[in-house]
């Protein structure tokens, strides 16, 4: 997996990992979030940090100044679905369970390290793309590993003096997932649009990004 934007972001935007849809046989600008774009965009407009106009198929590429955009492991993750009786990258908790076994924990680990160790001066915020409970708790901790100065600020969102790590719906969440989150519906996931919002205002994010528009 490779990453796109800026290496100065502002803000940076991190799936999981490399899923089915991320095929190697894409033009490498088309290969990130391949499949959810439209609905990453409504995420991120919601969060204020695209406009209403933009999309982030404007913002992949080597020119963009602002966004950086990755996934938090580089290598492809796969779960053993044995109703499919086949090998899944995605479903099924899998963004969960990574975190659990001692030798998945062990690549996330070195990764995070080798990665994130240390963030650019210049981001203010890091958007997630899962916001279950558990994947939130286990992404806090291996970010914990390598910044002790983080500290929970809500249910999805921790940081320190001057980075905000985010949690946000997935973009392919099943269902009716993202609608509810967009929709701040008073559901489980719903509910979890408004600490998202606060989170992202606090971080003074947005009006750093008007002092450069």
């Amino acid at each position: 997996m490779g990453s796109w934007g800026t290496d100065t972001p502002i803000v940076t935007v991190l799936g999981f990992s490399r899923g089915s849809n991320q095929k190697t046989s894409l033009a490498y600008d088309e290969i990130p979030f391949n499949g959810m774009r439209p609905e990453l965009t409504k995420i991120l407009q919601k969060l204020q940090l695209l406009n209403q106009t933009d999309h982030v198929e404007n913002r992949i590429n080597s020119k963009e100044e602002i966004f950086h955009f990755a996934s938090l492991f580089r290598c492809s993750v796969s779960m053993w679905d044995k109703n499919k009786n086949q090998y899944s990258k995605s479903g099924g908790g899998i963004l969960e369970k990574f975190l659990k076994t001692e030798k998945t924990d062990l690549i996330a680990k070195n990764c995070i390290n080798q990665y994130f160790n240390r963030i650019p001066e210049q981001t203010k915020l890091i958007v997630l793309l899962g916001n279950s409970d558990k994947y939130i708790d286990g992404c806090m901790s291996l970010f914990k590993n390598e910044h002790s100065n983080i500290n929970r600020i809500n249910e999805v969102a921790y940081g320190n003096d001057k980075t905000t790590w985010v949690h946000v719906i997935h973009a392919k969440a099943r269902g009716s997932y993202v609608p509810q989150w967009l929709e701040g519906k008073d559901a489980a996931i719903g509910r979890k649009l408004k600490p998202a919002i606060d989170a992202v205002q606090a971080s003074g994010v947005l009006q750093h990004l008007t002092s450069v528009a």
